[in-house]
């Protein structure tokens, strides 16, 4: 397929079964991790013309943007980005202090607002890219112990709409979307989870979406998820129906 992808958080879980199932369909892969040993492998047995790996963490944005310089500058273009790097500290709202509760928005939020800014000038002048962010829905059932992780997820869903209401209109060929895979059997998940080797095929799937696609949209698992419809909708399809 030819295409060129940037995945966060790919050295484990998630990521790792991401980069693994995009180079499988010949797309070329360029790996963000904070591990060496976890991006090493990743990219065990994988093409090295299909994958490259970058040491870089999320939170240290001057170090994205130049990862993502270094990316355009070496391939000419990067058509889709996922950006899947998150933490989840597992401790009390009062056992966190401040800073280390703000270090999880920089990582889960700031991180992918790094990584956008890195690629989607690029994806504006030539009118075409996809973008998927990784999401939860976490902020709207939060359990004991994930006030950041919750929190920080909840925000990821509005900064999805707000940069596609900065696009729409402009960039039809431009689509950014939330992506929740749902739980997983990663280090992050549940040992009950679902094979990350199977979301990783949805996820991959959304770069394959058409102009004018979805944008804005929540994907849960393989399927979008429609808005709800207002009361004014719901009484008028009611009446129609009569």
């Amino acid at each position: 397929m030819d295409r060129i992808i940037v995945i966060t958080g790919a050295g484990a879980g998630l990521g790792r079964a991401l980069a693994r199932e995009a180079v499988g369909r010949g797309d070329t892969v360029i790996a963000l991790g904070r591990s060496e040993r976890g991006l090493l492998e990743t990219g065990a047995g994988l093409p090295p013309s299909l994958y490259q790996s970058e040491i870089v963490d999320v939170a240290d944005f001057t170090a994205v943007e130049a990862t993502l310089a270094r990316a355009l500058e070496n391939y000419g273009r990067v058509d889709a980005l996922i950006a899947n790097a998150a933490v989840y500290p597992r401790v009390s709202l009062i056992e966190q202090s401040a800073a280390d509760w703000m270090q999880v928005f920089t990582v889960n939020v700031g991180g992918v607002v790094a990584c956008i800014r890195g690629v989607l000038p690029a994806m504006m002048a030539v009118a075409r890219g996809r973008i998927t962010v990784v999401g939860s829905f976490a902020d709207g059932a939060p359990i004991a112990n994930s006030s950041a992780y919750s929190a920080s997820k909840g925000a990821l869903h509005s900064l999805v709409k707000a940069i596609e209401a900065e696009l729409a209109g402009d960039f039809p060929d431009i689509l950014v979307n939330e992506w929740v895979p749902g739980g997983l059997r990663t280090d992050m998940g549940t040992p009950d989870g679902l094979d990350p080797a199977t979301a990783a095929r949805w996820g991959i799937d959304l770069i394959d979406l058409p102009a004018g696609g979805p944008s804005g949209r929540i994907f849960d698992r393989d399927q979008l998820v429609e808005p709800p419809r207002s009361f004014k909708r719901r009484l008028l399809r009611k009446l129609l129906r009569r």
